[in-house]
């Protein structure tokens, strides 16, 4: 490790002088241009690898990270540690985006972090092409949720494979970390097959377990047992800083509001709170405005809040990962919090409640297959571009059905792009564009736009983006998304169909798997051995 580098890393960590090994040797194998994973444990500095290893090539690194408030912190230590870093997220405006990617190429950042959903963002793609950045570095955080045994969370982070194909396909070849802090077998395999990762490049540190971490499990024969249970951990525990996690939104509700009126300074945090409430109630929980946090697992990950001394959980969690994942949250710095109690509520009839209602609904049948297919527009349709409203396709989760869908040759994606031919307004007189519109006699929209120009609406889009990222265009709507697809089939092929079935049932087969190893481990006399055997 050069002098230079290693001065970097000590303004990066405040003055620490030294890596743990994993970390020298992943930095080490990036520079060498081969593809990394990185397994580690929360707390231990897995984000100082790319950080440093950024710093040690030339052009862009991208980290795909799935929260906003994650993407912040990051960006927040970099720029005070000198670093030029860039976080692109919703809590910035479309005309902030538009003006942002133009500018790529004037003001580029060192690390520019985003959302798995925006690397299939067309209009960012196109920017990464016009900008004539080098890629060297695509680093993906929360590498667990690639797997396609978890697919479901995000399903984005299955595609961020085709994004790297896609910029390779360009000209560009960057060097892929994956980095997450517990993956098991299966999920591991997954992504050393995704990224072609060879064994000299796997770095795992082995001493995982952490001691600080005090495990509890305690059965109870009914649900209604548990709110007494929590009163009963908060008064004896006298904790500073607690997180207690449900996977019930109603049911978060409402312990948060019996918890407000017996005193406690409780908050709620859940996936369908808006930004700004996020936020007002993620800095008042760093700040101890807030002592306990009420939240569904959209809490926590990634997040590096150090002093959390009591982690709750209501609802069993589906796996021994997600269950380690979580209370990981806790004690992150052992100067403020030296040890954290974990205390998981449960019963017999959680389980069996679980794998009914949860697990095994996830296995997909062939009408819900076709049902999907038909919320694309597609039905009936082969060979013709299909319009969706982003708000449908947002509201009707079809991201999953499109990336099964899409994975199995049934669709293809075109493109996408905001409001419609007749919204867009240029800055200066456009003859080709007032042309298009001309030989428009009717419609408003791009698949005829593009029939109209005889351009491919492929080619359409694309000349959009490049007066929109020449400056050129003064109007582009932000409200109006609509995304196009096409398939070369009238319904979607039986063969296609047996196949995604087949492959939920094997999904929901592993998921019943975990839940019945996070059963053993809870009854376990060692549950501290049954979690270092199941990621070993």
């Amino acid at each position: 490790m050069s002098d230079q580098l290693l001065h970097k890393y000590r303004v990066l960590t405040e003055g620490i002088s030294q890596l743990y090994t994993f970390q020298k040797d992943a930095i080490t194998s990036l520079l060498n241009g081969q593809n990394t994973l990185c397994i580690a444990p929360t707390g231990k500095g897995k984000s100082i690898i790319y950080q440093l290893a950024a710093q040690e090539l030339d052009g862009l690194t991208i980290v795909v990270s799935p929260l906003t408030a994650l993407i912040k912190e990051q960006v927040n230590i970099l720029k005070e540690a000198g670093v030029v870093a860039i976080g692109i997220t919703s809590d910035i405006s479309f005309q902030d985006q538009r003006i942002l990617l133009r500018n790529f190429s004037v003001n580029p950042p060192k690390i520019l972090f985003l959302s798995p959903e925006r690397l299939q963002n067309s209009f960012f793609r196109a920017a990464v092409l016009k900008s004539v950045l080098k890629v060297n570095m695509v680093v993906v955080d929360e590498a667990h949720c690639v797997s396609q045994w978890g697919i479901d969370f995000r399903p984005e982070y299955g595609q961020i494979e085709e994004f790297i194909e896609f910029i390779t396909d360009n000209g560009l070849k960057p060097v892929t970390l994956a980095l997450t802090a517990t993956l098991g077998i299966k999920a591991r395999n997954d992504i050393i097959e995704a990224y072609q990762i060879s064994p000299s490049a796997i770095f795992i540190e082995k001493n995982f377990i952490r001691s600080e971490l005090h495990l509890n499990f305690i059965e109870v024969d009914e649900e209604s047992e548990k709110d007494e249970k929590i009163y009963e951990l908060l008064e004896s525990a006298k904790i500073k800083k607690a997180i207690i996690y449900f996977y019930s939104v109603n049911r978060c509700r409402k312990i948060a509001e019996k918890l407000s009126q017996k005193g406690y300074t409780v908050g709620q945090y859940y996936s369908a709170m808006d930004n700004d409430e996020k936020k007002k109630v993620y800095e008042q929980y760093i700040n101890v405005g807030i002592t306990v946090l009420c939240a569904t697992t959209a809490f926590g990950m990634g997040m590096n809040i150090p002093d959390i001394d009591t982690i709750i959980h209501y609802h069993i969690p589906n796996s021994i990962e997600e269950y380690y994942q979580q209370v990981g949250r806790a004690a992150r710095d052992k100067r403020l919090c030296s040890i954290a109690n974990c205390y998981l509520l449960w019963s017999e009839k959680n389980f069996d409640y679980k794998i009914e209602e949860h697990i095994e609904p996830q296995q997909l049948s062939l009408e819900r297959i076709n049902e999907s297919f038909k919320k694309f527009g597609l039905e009936g349709n082969a060979n013709k571009i299909q319009a969706v409203e982003y708000s449908n396709y947002s509201a009707q989760n079809l991201n999953f059905f499109r990336y099964l869908l899409e994975k199995n040759g049934a669709l293809r994606f075109i493109g996408e792009v905001n409001g419609t031919p007749k919204s867009i307004k240029f800055k200066k007189e456009n003859p080709y564009w007032n042309s298009i519109l001309e030989r428009m006699e009717f419609g408003n929209n791009f698949v005829r736009a593009a029939e109209k120009s005889q351009l491919s609406l492929q080619e359409l889009i694309n000349y959009i983006f490049d007066q929109e990222l020449s400056g050129k265009i003064k109007t582009f709507k932000a409200l109006e998304k609509k995304l196009f697809f096409v398939s070369d089939y009238d319904e979607v092929p039986i063969d296609i169909a047996y196949e995604i079935i087949e492959a939920s049932m094997a999904i929901v087969e592993f998921k019943t798997t975990q839940l019945k190893a996070l059963q053993k481990m809870i009854k376990s006399a060692q549950p501290e051995k049954e979690i270092y055997e199941y990621f070993n």
